[in-house]
């Protein structure tokens, strides 16, 4: 990939007002998006230039667009690493599309599922006519296939895509509006827990031998504090800052000897894992609209044999809120995973997965492959996606 993502586009700014336009001058030829997501632009002499907002509201950048309107910046990074990263300028009536292909290939835009254009190999597309306050998912799908030449060197390009909401006039008034909607931050939420309040040891492993895990004794809740949980990872990003941090959590072990013929459980063991397996790297947001996100949850009962509880994901979340997810997760004991947005103060549910039919026994690191196939599942969703309830 190349550092710039380039548009072309000729104007000088006159005034800063809400009159703002552009003219026909020739002080800039081009404005591209740096790798850290800032704008610059390109004179006919093909030298990059600090490309300087009109102003900055909540975090994000207000520009001219090359018909003098008010626009904002939107970034989508795909994911996978064969994925092309893909931007929209976005006015009250336009939205104007640039991605970097050094190969180019074919390939087609859609905006709403509906096609609008074939590529032909260029970089950039302008999507005009649009009505003020609308919103809009526009999808980039480059084919290597296409060029009639064998792909082993081009590789696959993954579709990548972003969601666009247009402010509802060209005024400083509707654009700050749209960019002040925006949310300041957002977490992500990963929680494990066991529902019942008793449940029997795997069959291998655990010592002693016929005891109990003292559960959480509870079902699916955002608001589940850290005793109701056995492992809580959560990453926050921070729009305006573009900064990122995160927590991670895990709860002690108890085990329980049921009295036989009883509904008494006595505690025999304690121990607490370590939550060195739980972490978040590249959670710094990409661009003030875009981040990418990997979280990783790996914490086994020190006491155990058994395979740890398991989750090893790739977030792409944008500041929308729309977000894409890849990984593989060992469904024990029951997960669930959460978006929070301060703008709308909810927690959107992203999935929660009830235990494997194996239960417990899916922590039996003497598994087979077919066993391994009903503890493990992989992940790929989209907003939206696959949300099972169990």
């Amino acid at each position: 990939m190349k550092k710039f993502l380039t548009v072309l586009v000729v104007f000088t700014l006159v005034g800063l007002g809400n009159s703002a336009k552009a003219t026909e001058a020739s002080e800039y030829s081009s404005i591209g998006l740096a790798e850290d997501g800032a704008l610059v632009a390109f004179g006919v002499d093909g030298q990059a230039r600090p490309f300087l907002p009109l102003t900055e509201i909540n975090g994000e950048e207000i520009f001219l667009n090359h018909l003098g309107e008010y626009a904002i910046i939107t970034s989508s990074e795909g994911n996978s690493d064969s994925s092309v990263n893909f931007t929209a300028i976005t006015s009250s009536t336009s939205v104007e599309l640039t991605w970097h292909d050094e190969r180019s290939l074919p390939g087609k835009i859609f905006r709403d599922g509906e096609i609008l254009t074939d590529l032909s190999g260029k970089t950039s597309f302008f999507d005009d006519n649009l009505d003020p306050g609308s919103s809009h998912q526009y999808e980039l799908e480059l084919d290597p296939d296409a060029l009639g030449t064998p792909n082993d060197t081009l590789g696959s390009v993954a579709i990548s895509g972003l969601s666009v909401n247009l402010p509802t006039s060209n005024s400083m008034a509707a654009i700050t509006t749209l960019a002040i909607s925006q949310p300041t931050y957002s977490i992500l939420r990963y929680v494990t827990f066991i529902r019942d309040k008793f449940v029997p040891t795997p069959s291998i492993g655990c010592l002693p031998f016929g005891t109990h895990f003292l559960g959480n004794d509870r079902n699916y809740n955002p608001y589940a504090t850290a005793q109701d949980s056995k492992t809580i990872l959560t990453a926050k990003v921070d729009w305006v800052n573009r900064t990122g941090q995160y927590w991670a959590y895990v709860g002690p072990t108890t085990m329980v000897t049921h009295i036989p013929d009883t509904d008494t459980y006595i505690p025999t063991f304690y121990s607490q894992a370590s939550s060195d397996g739980l972490w978040v790297e590249s959670i710094t947001p990409i661009t003030s609209s875009s981040a990418d996100i990997r979280m990783h949850v790996s914490a086994a009962n020190p006491d155990c044999l058994g395979l740890p509880i398991y989750a090893n994901l790739h977030v792409i979340l944008k500041r929308t809120g729309s977000y894409t997810i890849t990984g593989r997760v060992r469904f024990v004991p029951y997960h669930e995973f959460y978006r929070y947005q301060d703008n709308t103060d909810t927690w959107l549910t992203i999935y929660r997965k009830s235990i494997s039919s194996l239960g417990f026994d899916c922590f039996n690191p003497l598994s087979s492959d077919s066993y391994e196939y009903h503890c493990i599942n992989d992940i790929s969703m989209s907003t939206g996606g696959v949300v099972v309830i169990g």
